[in-house]
């Protein structure tokens, strides 16, 4: 039986389908002044797109910028300074309107300054922000300065954890750090990572959270907008590894869909609502159609019918993803006779020469099919649009048996049911 959310889920994407999303254009004139950084473009992207295919270039000059933007949605979007997106980035949100929006932007260490005016929802947006600004700023500061004297005293990491980070420090390339990266992750979850002083700031990081949380999800309950809906699609990218998150996001997105039938929202977090809800042991795949590099499509179902088959989500471009691949290789060519088989599945932007380069140069024996450019939705249906890939264990009969397994992992469950 299908859960009420489900219903409404299929209900709203049917809907969504259905429908043209505005027909009204908006056009949008952004002005902005630059203070005191030495930057020459700006990037322009929608939240719901990705800077790797969707952005444009914004040109700053004399410390200044002028661009008008022609969108028929009204969504969240973003600025990124360009010498910032190719490192570690802040991004500046607004909502376009028919008129004029203005920002005053400042340098990255600065940005909490950042302002934007013009537009109801850019309003509602900047008096949420401060809004939470004036409830835990002071508490988070605090936190902040805890954590810091701690991090100068190397009392907030475990000496273990010192020592695995030491380690990390000095290698180089995906493949001697994925290990590295798993022992980490293994530490912090089991709580070893830290010193008990650097637990208690890390629960008061926690606690924090968690009131802010329950009171962002209050706020968005008591009003839905399309900046309420942005903060749930914000939300999306953490849902998966957070399930107080992926309960609220349950909880509030049957109103919201209803209230926005036609809104691209409604369908970019319908389809991750329903991964999260479907990519889990035990549940059925979520079949799709894909090509190769020859243009040749596929279907999972089919190439994955009667086999225990691992899918493998990943991107020429996603190191880590790559040394998982590399590591499941000897698994491969030891059980790809007694009815196990890989399908690759890479998501590529703009082009898929890299691709070809890493096919050729990694030499991955299985069959390799081509995301390109978000063609065929496939991250968002896995409920991955924000990650570096996924893995998926199916049995033979369609049914997920693992989510995310290591190739050792893999390799015990071959044995026990090849």
């Amino acid at each position: 039986m299908k859960t009420a959310l489900q219903k409404t889920i299929m209900a709203c994407l049917l809907l969504s389908f259905s429908m043209a999303a505005y027909s009204e254009t908006i056009t949008c004139t952004l002005t902005g002044t630059i203070v005191n950084r030495k930057s020459k473009n700006l990037l322009i992207v929608k939240e719901t797109g990705d800077m790797r295919i969707n952005s444009q270039k914004i040109p700053i000059k004399n410390n200044s910028f002028h661009f008008t933007l022609t969108t028929d949605v009204g969504e969240a979007y973003q600025l990124v300074f360009e010498e910032e997106y190719h490192n570690v980035w802040v991004p500046i949100k607004f909502f376009p309107f028919n008129g004029e929006i203005r920002f005053t932007l400042y340098p990255m260490k600065e940005a909490e300054k950042n302002w934007v005016e013009g537009g109801e929802d850019n309003k509602l947006y900047m008096d949420y922000i401060k809004m939470n600004k004036d409830i835990f700023g002071r508490r988070i500061q605090v936190l902040d300065e805890k954590r810091s004297m701690l991090q100068n005293e190397h009392a907030y990491y475990s000496p273990a954890s010192d020592s695995i980070r030491a380690v990390l420090s000095k290698l180089k390339g995906a493949d001697a750090r994925r290990p590295i990266y798993m022992a980490m992750e293994q530490m912090r979850a089991t709580g070893r990572d830290l010193t008990e002083n650097g637990r208690l700031v890390s629960r008061g990081y926690d606690s924090i959270n968690d009131e802010r949380n329950i009171l962002r999800y209050q706020y968005i309950k008591n009003n839905p907008s399309i900046v309420s809906y942005y903060l749930v699609w914000e939300d999306m990218r953490g849902a998966k590894s957070n399930r107080k998150i992926a309960n609220a996001i349950q909880d509030v997105y049957p109103m919201l869909a209803a209230k926005y039938p036609d809104h691209p929202y409604t369908t970019k977090i319908g389809n991750e609502l329903s991964g999260l809800i479907r990519i889990r042991p035990g549940a059925k795949f979520i079949d799709f159609t894909a090509p190769d590099l020859t243009g040749k499509e596929y279907t999972l179902s089919a190439l994955a019918n009667g086999k225990i088959t691992l899918v493998d989500f990943w991107g020429s471009w996603c190191g880590p993803c790559i040394a998982a691949s590399k590591l499941m290789m000897p698994v491969y060519n030891d059980f790809n006779s007694k009815g196990f088989t890989v399908v690759g599945v890479a998501r590529e932007f703009k082009t898929k020469d890299e691709l070809v380069d890493a096919l050729k140069k990694y030499r991955f024996p299985w069959l390799n099919l081509v995301e390109l450019d978000d063609a065929h939705n496939i991250w968002n249906k896995y409920a991955i649009s924000s990650g570096v890939g996924l893995v998926l264990l199916l049995g033979k009969d369609g049914t997920i048996l693992a989510v995310d397994p290591t190739a050792d992992e893999v390799r015990k469950e071959l044995e026990k049911r090849l």
